[in-house]
């Protein structure tokens, strides 16, 4: 089978060229047939209602809906509407999808489904976007395998090598805050490391720097018998997360697979102000007793002095 995924905003819209006569060409579409789902019962409008509820408790999150077809592959024998319907489940519940539609086109050139699903859960939760398309591609090879279908190549994302994970779990407390409007650090930082990094290679000054016009503090964890960096956390709000408490792929080994480039004698005054800056707060209360903190930081005394021998290379990652 072939996957792919989408995303957006608007569900009546989805839905009404989901289940329209005419397909993306303009062409007049065999059949048309909703198969399965949470979201299935009704019309167009009807089901939009449902869906519009679901996004009421997330209103400022742009992108709501997701879009993913599954198309048979050549070769692959014909499927019934009830095999589609639990295609479409058990991708739709592997992915964490609570309210989906599964609509089936079968056409001799392609018959292959729609799955149109709410990105919100019933309980405020979003379903992250994140490496969908690899989480979805793991699940629907497991599919062809079960169903005795045509095994698809899979893709070099699922190789061991290749597989940085940054998906983030939503807690409770992340739910809540976004529920009353406020900002969610953890959603944050993620989003200001991700602009850091987004030309690719990147000093450390220059992330620093980054991360700061985003109001995101950074708090270095230094290696106690070098000058090696062996650790991120991030401060936003009063509230400090390691790195890879944001999901695998903003570990430091991963930052640095994604370009973050450290030298001590090139970013050595960068490392000393992140870790005043981080004692200013301390200072100021920020470290009090409602703080939450989940970094482990040693501070500038606890840092090589400067008379240090220094090295130009890169410090080698500690990984």
């Amino acid at each position: 089978m072939l996957e792919k995924i989408g995303r957006g905003a608007d569900m009546r819209r989805l839905l009404e060229y989901l289940l329209g006569e005419l397909d993306h060409a303009g062409r007049k579409r065999d059949r048309v047939a909703v198969v399965g789902g949470t979201v299935s019962s009704g019309n167009i409008l009807t089901m939009t209602l449902q869906y519009n509820a679901l996004r009421r408790l997330r209103p400022n999150l742009m992108r709501s809906v997701m879009h993913c077809s599954l198309r048979s592959s050549p070769g692959d024998r014909w499927l019934t509407d009830q095999e589609w319907a639990s295609i479409g489940k058990k991708w739709a519940q592997a992915m964490g999808y609570q309210a989906y539609t599964i609509v089936r086109h079968d056409q001799p050139d392609g018959d292959h489904i729609h799955i149109a699903a709410s990105r919100i859960n019933a309980d405020g939760s979003v379903v992250p976007d994140s490496w969908d398309f690899r989480r979805g591609e793991l699940v629907v090879r497991d599919l062809e395998k079960e169903l005795e279908l045509c095994q698809v190549a899979r893709s070099h994302l699922l190789a061991p090598e290749n597989v940085m994970t940054e998906s983030m779990a939503f807690s409770q407390i992340d739910i809540q805050q976004a529920l009353a409007g406020k900002r969610v650090p953890r959603v944050e930082i993620a989003a200001a490391i991700n602009r850091a990094l987004a030309k690719g290679t990147t000093t450390f000054t220059e992330f620093v720097a980054s991360m700061r016009r985003s109001g995101v503090v950074v708090c270095p964890k230094m290696s106690r018998q070098s000058t090696d960096l062996s650790g991120l956390s991030f401060e936003l709000d009063g509230v400090v997360l390691r790195g890879g408490a944001l999901g695998k792929g903003y570990s430091v080994y991963n930052l640095f697979k994604k370009g973050l480039s450290y030298s001590w004698s090139r970013d050595q005054q960068a490392i000393r102000d992140c870790l005043d800056m981080v004692t200013l707060l301390a200072a100021a209360g920020s470290g009090g007793s409602g703080r939450n903190d989940e970094s482990d930081r040693y501070f500038p005394s606890d840092l090589p002095e400067k008379s240090l021998p220094l090295n130009d290379d890169d410090v080698p990652s500690p990984f």
